[in-house]
């Protein structure tokens, strides 16, 4: 049928009957013109003219007039009581002949969440059809929280303690100069991976600055600034030991001499002579000298005499 003979023989109302009876997406809103154009390209009314406008008008007719009894009777044939869960997608997000409301009270019916647009309901619809049954809905999943990172296993520098034991000495040592433990370094390799692995996972020490490491780790002051290390493996350690505060700390002899010179800068007392015992015969030195100086024909003996006592004054001579 032809667009022409469409709009001659159809109202409007008769030509969204034709829409709605061939599952045909039309809007009211249409002018007859493309609802006419529609319905032609479609294919609505190739087929057997005349048994199709025999129909449209016999459709049109019960939509149109007033009479219940008829409206009532197509109603029940086509009407809302015919959506099921097994509709089509298409036919429920866009056919005339139901509602939101309508699909709304499908998606309670199907076990389907019923809020959002209509299309989304009739997604949630379609999705839950398998086999022809429809699926239980799916429970909302209760958020999980983010899980706390826990630490990859690295040592240092993206190395395991496993990956550090099975370099060389030398690479070792290398890395701990790099580290800026120069000083007071540890010479086994198991050691070495330990100082390396503290450098990176504790913070560093500092006393001379008056930073402490935390908790019962030890500073390892020969370097600064130092490196925390734990108790047991400060006890492995050859170098010498300081309390300050009630917290232990370990460095080379120069580094701890430092620290104490830092923490008590108050010189020590040097020895002063012992004062002479009464009694004792002190020589005047100067007036012994002059006797020599002076002296022209003293005898060797008296000079020896002389000399004795010089002698005795500064202490060389018994």
């Amino acid at each position: 049928m032809s667009v022409s003979e469409l709009l001659k023989n159809y109202s409007k109302d008769q030509l969204l009957v034709l829409c709605a009876d061939n599952n045909i997406t039309c809007r009211k809103s249409w002018t007859k013109t493309k609802l006419a154009e529609t319905l032609h390209a479609a294919g609505v009314g190739k087929k057997n003219k005349k048994s199709s406008v025999q129909k449209s008008k016999k459709s049109s007719n019960k939509s149109s007039g007033k009479s219940s009894k008829k409206k009532s009777s197509k109603s029940k044939k086509n009407g809302k009581s015919d959506l099921d869960c097994n509709i089509n997608q298409s036919v429920c997000e866009k056919s005339y002949k139901y509602k939101k409301s309508d699909i709304t009270a499908l998606a309670i019916k199907c076990g389907v969440d019923p809020n959002g647009t209509r299309k989304e309901i009739c997604a949630r619809i379609a999705a839950a059809i398998g086999g022809g049954k429809v699926k239980p809905p799916t429970p909302t999943p209760t958020p999980t929280p983010t899980p706390t990172p826990t630490p990859s296993g690295d040592c240092y520098d993206d190395h395991t303690k496993k990956e550090l034991l099975a370099k060389k000495a030398t690479e070792l040592k290398e890395l701990l100069n790099k580290a800026g433990l120069k000083a007071g370094k540890p010479t086994k390799k198991d050691e070495m991976a330990d100082y390396l692995c503290a450098v990176e996972q504790n913070p560093r020490c500092d006393p001379e600055e008056g930073v402490m490491c935390e908790g019962d780790q030890v500073c390892d002051a020969s370097n600064k600034p130092g490196v925390c290390i734990p108790p047991d493996i400060a006890n492995k350690s050859n170098l010498e030991t300081f309390m300050w505060n009630n917290k232990k700390i370990i460095g080379t002899n120069s580094a701890i001499n430092r620290l104490k010179n830092i923490i008590d800068p108050t010189p020590k007392p040097t020895s002063t002579p012992k004062k002479p015992s009464e009694g004792t015969v002190i020589t005047d030195i100067e007036d012994i000298l002059r006797q020599i100086q002076q002296g022209g024909g003293e005898d060797i003996t008296e000079l020896a005499a002389v000399q004795t006592a010089v002698l005795k004054c500064l202490g060389l001579l018994a």
